[in-house]
């Protein structure tokens, strides 16, 4: 395997589960048995690793103290957690055009993300280059992401977490190979200027994956 350091691959455009699960590869993951694959003649490897402690300690702020919501922030939890639903059936139905619109730059900080090696600033058009780069159309895939388990916990007025549990399970079109994984997501959202409520920031953590994104493959061979 081509030797990548952390930055490498985050420069590189492998982002979110293909970024995490090359990281794995350098370190710090325990291999499971491999289980007989959909695909015959191979096997899927299944690795699992410590939460990235960052963001594992954010999920555990949220969990700790239940929030009494007003009844104002009670009509704005749908709102809030649409912003969440919107961008996995963004990235799931290859709408790049509705993706942009579930992001904001409109922040002190601009947008950012974290998968799991601390924050850092990109563009919008950046978050959405990753995401066709990985999950793409190119890719001859079906990407499925299913989120659950969700508490909303209002910063104030305009911001907010969200926390996640994440399942994504992408399918390949050509021999029916599967890429799962399991962890969470901690994301803040704001309510923009027009009043919709966006994501300023995207926290990923992964505990457990199965097998391998193929965009992963290719740049640990390239």
């Amino acid at each position: 395997m081509k030797e990548m350091s952390r930055r490498e691959l985050l420069k590189g455009g492998l982002v979110g589960g293909a970024a995490i699960a090359a990281m794995a590869a350098l370190g710090g993951c325990s291999a499971e048995k491999p289980t007989p694959s959909l695909t015959p003649g191979e096997a899927n490897q299944r690795v699992s690793f410590p939460y990235a402690s960052q963001i594992l300690d954010l999920a555990k702020e949220i969990i700790s103290t239940p929030q009494i919501y007003t009844e104002e922030q009670k009509l704005e939890i749908p709102a809030v957690l649409n912003a969440k639903h919107r961008y996995f059936w963004c990235v799931d139905l290859q709408d790049y055009e509705a993706m942009r619109d579930v992001y904001t730059d409109e922040g002190p900080g601009g947008f950012r993300v974290d998968w799991g090696t601390g924050e850092q600033s990109i563009s919008i058009d950046e978050q959405i280059a990753s995401a066709k780069a990985t999950t793409g159309p190119g890719e001859n895939m079906v990407p499925m992401h299913f989120g659950h388990n969700q508490i909303v916990r209002f910063i104030d007025d305009t911001h907010a977490q969200i926390l996640t549990r994440m399942n994504d399970r992408h399918t390949y079109h050509d021999d029916g190979e599967v890429y799962a994984g399991w962890g969470l997501y901690v994301d803040d959202v704001m309510k923009c200027s027009d009043g919709a409520w966006r994501m300023t920031c995207v926290r990923l953590a992964y505990g457990v994956m199965e097998n391998q994104l193929r965009a992963m493959k290719q740049q640990q061979d390239g």
